[in-house]
């Protein structure tokens, strides 16, 4: 059990005032219990949400994306487009805790707008030679 003194102003009633009269405080014991939470046990690992991207030279329709934990075709990290490939198309699902079974199907693929702009396919298009 911990104590903690609270110190009052006689004059206005508040703690730690800025009044002229801090000489005359008048103090308070205030008995309280504090419980430090126990560790508890380590819990079941939890299912995982999941994005799978991929490029493509066209916006209109989504890639077939299979229902399985690991699609081919399909890669867990976010794609740099290219001027061939300039749409990078991104669905989510969820998996379990060590990613061998799906537990929520693929969403429908989606054109990620936040890619990174344009990368050259050569050198030779960096300075337009």
């Amino acid at each position: 059990m911990r104590y903690y003194n609270k110190r009052y102003c006689p004059n206005c009633n508040k703690r730690n005032c800025g009044c002229s009269a801090k000489s005359a405080f008048a103090t308070e014991t205030v008995n309280k219990v504090i419980t430090v939470p126990k560790e508890g046990e380590q819990g079941e690992a939890g299912d995982k949400l999941v994005f799978k991207y991929q490029l493509s030279s066209q916006n209109t329709t989504p890639p077939n994306i299979q229902q399985v934990p690991n699609p081919s075709g399909w890669s867990s990290t976010p794609l740099q487009t290219t001027e061939a490939l300039p749409y990078r198309w991104v669905s989510q699902g969820y998996v379990n805790f060590d990613g061998t079974e799906l537990v929520v199907n693929w969403s429908t693929p989606v054109v990620d707008l936040d890619t990174e702009p344009l990368s050259p396919e050569s050198d030779d298009l960096i300075f337009d030679i």
